[in-house]
């Protein structure tokens, strides 16, 4: 390629000097690219596993969401069913003893996959600095 450079320079060129140094050699760009395609491929794989487990949580909230609807529209039915105040004081007492305990369940499933999340994500991260720490120790030797 640099002789291709050459001719079609002309003659008097400052930077004919150079013309070898402008293309480099398909190894010398590989092993200069290495890093940046590693660093690629792993913020590909980091960022599918934060979008999966986001995919997962927001299933989840849906999931949770469309239960607690039902149990909210079955407790309006139950109110108007009761007959004495002790009856509706009762059937909103237990109704709301469920539904904290319910909310309470599903932040601690919400947490959990958040947890994952950033597992999954650190670990995509270490793995990264260790293969890049490798590839900056071969570069050092060549």
């Amino acid at each position: 390629m640099s002789s291709e450079y050459k001719s079609q320079s002309g003659n008097g060129n400052p930077f004919d000097q150079f013309s070898n140094l402008m293309q480099p050699a398909p190894e010398m760009f590989t092993r200069m690219m290495q890093p940046m395609l590693s660093a690629n491929a792993s913020m590909i794989e980091m960022q599918s596993k934060m979008w999966h487990t986001a995919a997962e949580a927001s299933r989840e909230w849906c999931e949770f969401v469309s239960k607690r609807l039902e149990k909210d529209a079955q407790f309006m039915e139950q109110l108007r069913k009761t007959q004495t105040p002790q009856a509706f004081m009762d059937t909103c007492t237990q109704f709301s003893r469920r539904m904290a305990q319910d909310y309470q369940e599903e932040f601690s499933e919400l947490s959990r996959l958040s947890s994952k999340a950033a597992g999954g994500t650190s670990e995509v991260m270490r793995q990264a600095t260790e293969s890049m720490s490798a590839l900056s120790g071969e570069a050092a030797r060549t």
